[in-house]
């Protein structure tokens, strides 16, 4: 029944918005809730070419800085830095005018990834990504664990492996703490990476 639900929401939204030019703010926001969760659900199984259309057409029916940010997450996935360069910026300023913390901090951290990634500006990437450790809340392990691994990688680009290993340690016990076997497995990977490197 709710799969029946999600499929009439998109569908009678698409037909408002053809007949009309916009369907009406519940019907949108009810099928801006399915994509999103559709858009989730696609991000968890790496179909990220998917959950890219899919968050990309939830934020045409109801723009939120969250499904901003996952469609920029998508679109990192698929290496779309210049788009990751655009969205992110949005959702860094949305984040920021509403006091939301944790997107404040992970737009931060994608920002610093951009400019490490597409733009090799090492002083560029280290002064967003110290930001969004001091933006981010202590508590918030998964995003400070993104953040950590990003600071780390400023290390290996500069061949400061000495550098690296403290913010890997950081990681590695904020993934230990969310209980995130992936993200602990990826910190240990690069500890053991860093090891062998020096």
């Amino acid at each position: 029944a709710r799969r029946w639900n999600v499929s009439a929401a998109l569908l009678a939204a698409q037909l408002m918005a053809e007949l009309d030019g916009a369907p009406p703010p519940d019907l949108a926001r009810d099928a801006a809730a399915a994509l999103h969760e559709a858009g989730r659900r696609a991000l968890a199984r790496e179909a990220n070419r998917v959950a890219r259309t899919t968050f990309l057409r939830a934020l045409e029916l109801e723009p939120t800085p969250e499904r901003r940010y996952l469609a920029a997450l998508a679109a990192r996935r698929l290496d779309e830095l210049p788009a990751v360069a655009r969205e992110r910026e949005v959702v860094r300023g949305e984040a920021e005018h509403s006091g939301n913390n944790r997107l404040h901090g992970r737009a931060l951290t994608a920002l610093s990834d951009v400019a490490l990634m597409r733009d090799a500006d090492v002083e560029r990437a280290r002064e967003l990504v110290e930001q969004a450790l001091e933006v981010l809340d202590p508590t918030d392990s998964a995003s400070r664990f993104e953040a950590l691994e990003a600071r780390s990688w400023i290390g290996w680009w500069t061949g400061r492996l000495t550098e690296s290993e403290p913010y890997i340690r950081d990681a590695l016990a904020a993934a230990q703490e969310v209980g995130r076997k992936d993200l602990e497995a990826g910190a240990l990977d690069l500890l053991a990476n860093t090891h062998r490197a020096r």
